[in-house]
C-alpha cells in the first residue's frame, strides 16, 4: 500500500508491506486493539485514541505529531481522501488569506 500523505509537509503514515492492509482494512480494529495503525516519517508507530464523542487522534510514539481525524473515518481508504480533501481545503484557505492581505496592503499604499 502506498503511503498516506498526512499534511501539506509531505508527513506520511506508512503501513509494513507484508501486514496485507489495504485501502478498505479497518483502522478502528488497530484503536481497539493497541497495535500501530502504521509508522511515522520518522520510523516509530503511530497509535489511533478516541480524542472525544466525534474524533480520534493519531499520535506518533517518538516525536509525539499529532493529528486529529474525525472518528467517521473508517478505513485506510477514507483517511487518504480525508487527508487530501484536508490539504487542498487549507491551500485554498491560504490563496484566500494570501489574497485579502494583498489588497489590504494595495489599499494602505493608496493612502500613502
Amino acid at each position: 500500500m502506498e503511503p498516506i500523505v498526512l499534511d501539506k509537509f509531505g508527513t506520511k503514515l506508512f503501513v509494513n508491506d507484508d501486514s496485507g492492509i489495504a485501502d478498505n482494512s479497518l483502522l478502528h480494529f488497530y484503536q481497539i486493539s493497541g497495535e500501530a495503525i502504521g509508522f511515522h516519517t520518522c520510523g516509530a508507530d503511530f497509535l489511533m485514541y478516541a480524542h472525544s464523542e466525534t474524533h480520534n487522534v493519531m499520535v506518533c510514539e517518538n516525536c509525539h505529531f499529532g493529528m486529529i481525524i474525525p472518528n467517521s473515518i473508517d478505513t485506510y481508504g477514507q483517511l487518504r481522501q480525508w487527508c487530501l480533501e484536508e490539504i487542498e481545503r487549507q491551500k485554498k484557505i491560504e490563496v484566500a488569506i494570501s489574497a485579502l492581505c494583498f489588497r489590504l496592503d494595495e489599499e494602505k499604499r493608496k493612502k500613502f
